[in-house]
């Protein structure tokens, strides 16, 4: 807070603190390595309300609540990619959406491939080439004296010493930043640390002449690590490889960044298979990092790892998998119709993240395959489990093509000329399917068909259906749910949307739960959910108790007892 200067004396952020007022907000957990820091935070935080991002959970500290964040999805890819660029052909967009998908759905990569298409014109096709591309952008347009050779050379320095353990007893340590004097020392001057602060690529914190330096962000540090261990890796000899990078974790990306980089197949399928011999899950993943053009050879040199020691099919395909590479695209679609159902899902997985848009029409063809003769059975959930094969093929085409998964599930759950959703929702994940994909469109609108539809079980399987919906868009739609729930005229489905409803810890559900006690048809399912709620006025209740109809004032002096 100092180093920001804020308007605000130490005596007033003590009483904001004392009197709960602020809301903390520590973004990284994980990079702070300071051990007194972190006692001194963790002691402050045990009267302090904190928000913590990590990129994994921290064994320091045991926070109560963790939520996980996801990848962007494809529509909130295009729709920031649309809007930055609003005159481009829809192919360029839908290719670029297809590289953030291959490279990562985060914000960092989908800001990089964008800035690079705005500069170049053309998309990369590896990640250790997305960095370096992105990262010259930077240094040619700073224009600081220092050419892009030389840039990278230093830059490379810093990340490759920033990856070494400063600790003699735990060879897995690593920094994420270092002092000002340190960083000069590293780089020869004090004016070379200026000329690379004004790159933005590095950041520095703190009182001058006593900062700390670091990478603007993690994946930075890691790429320049990427760059210093490709210039030694001609040289390097397999034991040190193993021993000193791929027997690390900290390694893991940069090494991954890096193959991408080789450019000598031979120096390429080395590293692979000396990661395959210290770690199979390791190699599987590195075999797909490499050029495209690799990629045949090192899905080879895996492959005769699971032969020599002859193992399981599923961890076979869980290997092949792990490459994401267009390689293993043929054996994860033979995958699919597995009798192993776990099996068929990882295949499913797969083929959703190799872009291979072949896969579209496939993928349709045998998903119409499977749903004639899921539907020509006459009897459901038998030993063949083609239900949850018919929802593994969604799954697998949701991944490859989003939008031609939802149109597919949006005519098989047809509401109102349909006759086949009852089926599909009971014996396959098509509703949650659906709310995953297009949630936030489809919601609304099943709120409008709830209010249309003519009949009880009509009105059930819309219910089915938004009861498969991810909890924050469930909570985006409550005043609507509300609505719909004053409106209903069939009570069977008011008690219904009660117990849904009543799943929402949202204020206006108590509100409208206290005001509907006077309904008789509703009372006992509203008396059940008011119990179980965090009431704070108890106004109208305590006014309910004189109510001239018996039943209301008992049910509002009950729910007071249980309070009381």
């Amino acid at each position: 807070l100092e180093s920001h200067d804020p308007a605000l004396d130490e005596d007033t952020l003590k009483k904001l603190l004392t009197g709960k007022r602020l809301l903390l907000l520590a973004d990284g957990l994980n990079e702070l390595s300071h051990e007194p820091a972190k006692v001194e935070l963790k002691n402050l935080c045990r009267y302090q309300a904190i928000i913590a991002t990590s990129r994994f959970a921290n064994s320091w500290w045991d926070i109560d609540r963790k939520l996980e964040i996801q990848p962007l999805t494809p529509r909130q890819v295009k729709r920031f990619l649309e809007e930055r660029l609003p005159n481009r052909d829809r192919a360029e967009i839908e290719k670029l959406g297809e590289r953030v998908r291959d490279f990562g759905q985060t914000p960092l990569m989908v800001w990089m491939l964008y800035s690079i298409f705005q500069a170049n014109k053309e998309t990369p096709t590896t990640r250790g080439e997305a960095y370096r591309t992105f990262t010259a952008l930077y240094v040619e347009r700073a224009k600081t004296g220092l050419d892009l050779a030389e840039s990278r050379f230093l830059l490379s320095k810093l990340a490759f010493n920033m990856m070494q353990s400063q600790k003699p007893d735990d060879p897995t340590h690593f920094s994420l930043d270092m002092t000002e004097v340190d960083a000069q020392n590293r780089l020869g001057s004090a004016k070379t640390l200026t000329q690379l602060l004004s790159l933005h690529l590095l950041q520095a914190s703190g009182q001058p002449g006593n900062r700390k330096i670091r990478f603007c962000h993690q994946t930075l540090q890691e790429y320049y690590a990427a760059e210093a261990l490709l210039e030694q890796l001609p040289t390097l000899e397999n034991e040190r490889l193993k021993q000193e990078f791929l027997n690390y974790l900290k390694w893991t990306e940069p090494v991954a960044l890096m193959l991408a980089l080789v450019a000598d197949n031979a120096l390429a399928v080395r590293v692979v298979e000396q990661a395959l011999a210290v770690d199979w899950m390791l190699g599987a993943r590195l075999a797909g990092e490499v050029k495209p053009d690799f990629q045949e050879q090192t899905v080879a040199s895996l492959d005769q790892v699971v032969h020599q020691n002859n193992l399981p099919e599923w961890l076979r395909i869980e290997l092949l998998g792990r490459t994401r590479s267009d390689i293993v695209f043929p054996e994860m679609l033979q995958a699919l119709n597995n009798s192993n159902i776990e099996i068929a899902r990882t295949a499913a997985t797969v083929i959703g993240h190799t872009n291979n848009q072949t896969a579209i029409e496939l993928l349709t063809t045998r998903l119409e395959e499977i749903d004639s003769r899921f539907f020509a059975q006459t009897s459901f959930g038998g030993s063949d489990r083609i239900g949850e094969i018919w929802t593994i093929h969604v799954e697998a085409l949701s991944y490859v093509s989003p939008q031609r998964a939802v149109q597919f599930l949006r005519n098989k759950l047809d509401l109102i000329n349909g006759s086949k959703h009852t089926i599909l929702t009971m014996f396959t994940g098509a509703s949650e399917l659906l709310m995953k994909l297009d949630g936030e469109v489809l919601f609304p609108e099943m709120i409008e068909q709830l209010k249309d539809a003519e009949t009880e079980h009509q009105k059930n399987h819309i219910l089915n259906i938004i009861d498969s919906t991810d909890k924050y868009i469930f909570e985006l739609f409550i005043p609507r749910l509300i609505q719909a729930l004053e409106e209903e005229e069939i009570s069977s489905i008011q008690v219904r949307l009660i117990k849904m409803i009543g799943k929402s810890a949202n204020d206006l559900v108590t509100q409208t739960f206290i005001r509907l006690i006077t309904q008789p048809k509703l009372r006992q399912e509203i008396t059940k959910q008011l119990i179980q709620r965090n009431i704070q006025d108890f106004t109208y209740l305590e006014q309910l108790i004189t109510h001239e109809n018996l039943d209301i004032a008992y049910s509002a002096a009950y729910i007071l007892g249980c309070f009381s």
